[in-house]
C-alpha cells in the first residue's frame, strides 16, 4: 500500500472511530443557557462565531446555507474532553442539624459532533455543484449534576442524608439541503429530530440515633425517616433552521439562521416515590409506615424556543478571518403561565396520596427573552498552522431571583467563556486541539434551614416575610474548563473510494 493511501486508510478508520464513541459521559450543561456546549472544528476555537463563515459541516447547524458553498464532499468532527466542571451553591442545604455549600464537580469525556456533506446535481460555470445534501449528529444539550451531602450534628445526635443526580441529554439529528443560487447567495434548511432524555433522583435520610445494640452491632434509633423519589421524562421534536448567506464583495460574508420554535411530536413521563417511616422501635408502642408509588405515562411539556442568528464576517484570503455573531432566543412560557413538565400525576389507588416530585425539581418555570454575543479569529500561519481565538457570552434565560419561595426555582447564572486553538493543514486534513472556559457568577436557591420559624402571621411567602419560604436566595458559581479535539477532512468520498478500491 503507498505512503498516501496509507494515510488515506488511517482517515477512514478514524472517522468509523468517532463515530463508535458517540455515547459519551454526560457534561454540564441546561435548558437555560444556550451557548455552553459549542460545536464544529472551526466554530470551537472561535467561540462559536460562525454563522457568516459557515465554511465546514457544523454549518447545519449555525447555518444551513453554508453548505452549499462547499467545493468538494466533506465529514467534520468535534471531540471535547471536559477537564473540570464545577457548580456551587452557596449554603444551598440547609436543616436544624446544619448547613452546607451544595457542591457538583464532574470530569467527563464527550463527543459533541459528527457531521458529512456531499454535493450533488450538475455543475455551474465554476464547476461548483449547485446542490448540497448533509447528515448530522449534535449533542445540544447536556448536564450531569450530582449532590452529596452527610451532616451530622453531635449535641443532638441527629444525622441528615441528602443525596441528587440529574442527568439531562438532549441529541438532535437530521439533514440538511442547501442550494447555491449564485456564486455570492446560498439558501439552505436542517430538518433535526431532537430526542431529550432526563432523569431526576433524590433521596433524604433522616435519622435520629438511640440506643447501640451491641449483639447485632447496630443502632436502635429513635425514628427514621427516609424518602427516595425519581421523576424521568422524555420528549421528541422536528426542529427547523433555516440559512441565508451572502458573500458582500471579495472579503465580507452576511449569515442569518431562523429557527422557528420545535413542534413537540412524542413525549413520556413517569415518577417513582418510595418513603418509609419508623418511630420508637425500642419503645413501648413503635411503629413504621411504608409508601410505594410508582406512574409512568405522564403528561410532557419540554419546549423549545424560537431563535434568530445573525453574523457578519471577513475573509482575508487563507490567511485571515474573523466573525462576530448576534444571538437572539424567544421566551417559554411566563410567569403567569409557566412551563409544566410533569403533569397528570394521580392520586394512590389505596392512600389517595399521589406521589410528589423531588424538592429541587423545577415543578413549573419560565424562560425569559435572551441575548448573546460571539466574536472570533482565525490567523493561517505559513499555511499550514491555523490560529484561532474566541470569546462568547452565555447568558441566562431564567428568571431573576430576588427573593424567597415555595417552589424550587432555576439558578439565574450569566457566563462568560473564551476559546483558543491551534491546529494543522495539510492537504484534504485539517485537526484541531484548544481550551475552552465558562465562568458564570448570580443568584440561586437554598433550602431554608428553619421554614415558618419567626414567620410573620398572614404574610405570605416573599422578600418581605422570608422565613415563611421553604427556598431562599443564596449566591452561585459555575465553572467549566475543558479541551477539545476537531477536525475534518475534504474530498473524503474519493479518498474513501480510493482506498476501498485497493483494499477490496
Amino acid at each position: 500500500m503507498t505512503a498516501r493511501r496509507r494515510l488515506a486508510w488511517l482517515g477512514v478508520a478514524a472517522t468509523v472511530s468517532i463515530f463508535t464513541v458517540s455515547q459519551g459521559a454526560p457534561a454540564r450543561a441546561d435548558e437555560f443557557h444556550y451557548q455552553t456546549l459549542l460545536l464544529g472544528e472551526r466554530a470551537l476555537g472561535m467561540g462559536g462565531a460562525f454563522t457568516a463563515l459557515a465554511d465546514d459541516p457544523s454549518a447545519s447547524f449555525y447555518n444551513p446555507a453554508g453548505i452549499a458553498h462547499f467545493e468538494v464532499t466533506q465529514l467534520s468532527a468535534s471531540l471535547s474532553v471536559y477537564s473540570f466542571d464545577r457548580r456551587v451553591i452557596e449554603d444551598g442545604f440547609g436543616t436544624p442539624v446544619g448547613i452546607t455549600d451544595l457542591v457538583s464537580e464532574d470530569n467527563p469525556t464527550l463527543p459533541l459532533f459528527v457531521g458529512a456533506v456531499w454535493k450533488v446535481g450538475p455543475r455551474d460555470r465554476f464547476g461548483v455543484r449547485r446542490f448540497a445534501f448533509a447528515l448530522s449528529t449534535l449533542v445540544v444539550d447536556q448536564r450531569d449534576i450530582a449532590y452529596d451531602v452527610d451532616q451530622f450534628n453531635p449535641s443532638s445526635n441527629l444525622d441528615q442524608l441528602f443525596q441528587m443526580q440529574v442527568t439531562d441529554r438532549t441529541i438532535w439529528f437530521g439533514p440538511t439541503v442547501a442550494w447555491r443560487a449564485t456564486p455570492r447567495l446560498s439558501f439552505g434548511l436542517s430538518a433535526f429530530l431532537s430526542t431529550r432524555s432526563m432523569t431526576h433522583r433524590e433521596e433524604r435520610t433522616e435519622v435520629e440515633r438511640g440506643e447501640r445494640d451491641e449483639i447485632d452491632g447496630v443502632y436502635r434509633n429513635g425514628y427514621l425517616s427516609v424518602r427516595d423519589v425519581t421523576a424521568s421524562l422524555s420528549a421528541e421534536h422536528v426542529v427547523l433552521r433555516l440559512g441565508v448567506q451572502a458573500m458582500l464583495g471579495r472579503s465580507w460574508r452576511f449569515g442569518l439562521m431562523v429557527q422557528p420554535p420545535g413542534l413537540q411530536v412524542g413525549s413520556s413521563g413517569s415518577i417513582r416515590e418510595r418513603t418509609s417511616f419508623a418511630v420508637d422501635p425500642i419503645g413501648d408502642e413503635p411503629y413504621s409506615t411504608y409508601y410505594r408509588n410508582s406512574q409512568s405515562g405522564l403528561d410532557v411539556e419540554s419546549p423549545i424556543p424560537w431563535q434568530v442568528r445573525a453574523g457578519v464576517g471577513f475573509v482575508g484570503g487563507d490567511v485571515f478571518a474573523f466573525d462576530v455573531d448576534f444571538s437572539l432566543y424567544g421566551p417559554s412560557g411566563s410567569a403567569n403561565d409557566p412551563v409544566e413538565p410533569l403533569t397528570g400525576i394521580r392520586p394512590d389507588e389505596e392512600t389517595g396520596t399521589p406521589p410528589t416530585l423531588p424538592d429541587l425539581f423545577l415543578a413549573n418555570w419560565h424562560r425569559v427573552v435572551t441575548f448573546n454575543v460571539s466574536a472570533g479569529m482565525e490567523l493561517l500561519v505559513e499555511r499550514t498552522v491555523p490560529v484561532r481565538l474566541g470569546v462568547f457570552t452565555n447568558r441566562s434565560a431564567a428568571p431573576a431571583v430576588t427573593h424567597g419561595t415555595l417552589d424550587y426555582r432555576a439558578p439565574d447564572v450569566n457566563q462568560w467563556g473564551g476559546s483558543v486553538s491551534v491546529g494543522f493543514r495539510s492537504g484534504n486534513y485539517d485537526i484541531s486541539v484548544g481550551f475552552a472556559g465558562v465562568y458564570g457568577v448570580g443568584r440561586g436557591l437554598r433550602t431554608n434551614p428553619t421554614p415558618g420559624l419567626d414567620a410573620l402571621p398572614d404574610v405570605p411567602c416573599g422578600a418581605s416575610n422570608p422565613n415563611a419560604c421553604t427556598f431562599l436566595p443564596t449566591d452561585v458559581e459555575d465553572r467549566t474548563f475543558f479541551i477539545f479535539l476537531s477536525g475534518h477532512r475534504r474530498a473524503f468520498m474519493r479518498l474513501a473510494r480510493d482506498v476501498y478500491g485497493e483494499v477490496f
